[in-house]
């Protein structure tokens, strides 16, 4: 039983950490009107903060600066 609950677990923070990296930066930049396929790779290259934090500072997009 013990081993089961460590599997459930691991695999709540495995869940958790994909979130984070993932689906967390990707509704970021779709609502700041930017491209986020590419905010998803600078979350997952660099760190998913680093995205997170770098997403709020940028704010919205204007036309010119979609990025």
């Amino acid at each position: 039983m013990d081993q089961f609950l460590e599997t459930l677990w691991v695999l709540a923070l495995v869940a958790l950490l994909i979130y984070v990296a993932v689906y967390v930066p990707i509704t970021m930049a779709r609502t700041r009107d930017r491209h986020p396929y590419g905010w998803l790779l600078i979350s997952l290259l660099l760190s998913p903060p680093i995205a997170i934090i770098g997403l709020m500072m940028l704010g919205r997009a204007t036309p010119e600066s979609r990025i």
